[in-house]
């Protein structure tokens, strides 16, 4: 039995388009406009600009060192920014070199990335940033905002914030303005085009 006990729905999207149609066709009715066509509704999906690899190792290489690991990051787990910030140093297995993103952002499951290839330095680098988080909040007057989060940024707009203002520096040190074009979700496009996108992404 399928919804309303007699349509059968493949997906949401086929029922918003049969709910779409069946209101036109009221529509139609009641203004007595049986025979003018309507033009059927379309999705497309959007075209993101994926950077070059080399561009965006230029850039990560030129940022502070937290968000240099922040981005690395988001490159190797293909994270959304509002899940990187939420990994807690419990969800590293340095051991075993796995990130796990324990609490998704919209309504996407919970995964472990297993570290490959040139993402296994990563887990080096993270561990570098644990050592100076520690010496930063063992200093005098220095306070650390949440020691068991692995990145200190109070939220995705002041990570970004920080993000925007280095890459504008880098892009014009480097004299190549196509670093200006990277974002966060830069790293996201371009590691779901080139691994396993279903367990990388999170989505259902």
């Amino acid at each position: 039995m399928g919804v309303f006990g007699y349509v059968d729905f493949e997906s949401r999207f086929s029922f918003y388009k049969w709910l779409m149609q069946f209101s036109l066709c009221s529509v139609k009715k009641y203004l007595h406009m049986e025979d003018v066509k309507i033009p059927q509704f379309e999705y497309k999906t959007p075209e993101y600009n994926l950077p070059q690899t080399q561009h965006m190792e230029l850039l990560y290489a030129a940022l502070s060192f937290q968000m240099q690991v922040f981005c690395f990051v988001l490159m190797a787990t293909a994270a959304r920014p509002i899940e990187a910030l939420r990994i807690e140093w419990k969800d590293i297995d340095f051991a075993r070199k796995t990130i796990a993103i324990n609490k998704p952002a919209k309504h996407g499951r919970t995964r472990t990335i297993q570290l490959k290839g040139r993402f296994v330095k990563v887990i080096d680098m993270l561990s570098e940033l644990k050592k100076r988080q520690i010496n930063i909040a063992t200093c005098r007057n220095r306070k650390q905002r949440n020691l068991n989060l692995v990145f200190t940024y109070s939220g995705v707009d002041t990570a970004g914030q920080n993000f925007r203002r280095a890459r504008e520096a880098a892009a014009k040190r480097l004299g190549i303005p196509e670093l200006e074009k990277i974002t966060f979700y830069s790293n996201r496009h371009w590691r779901g085009n080139s691994d396993v996108v279903a367990n990388l992404l999170g989505e259902n």
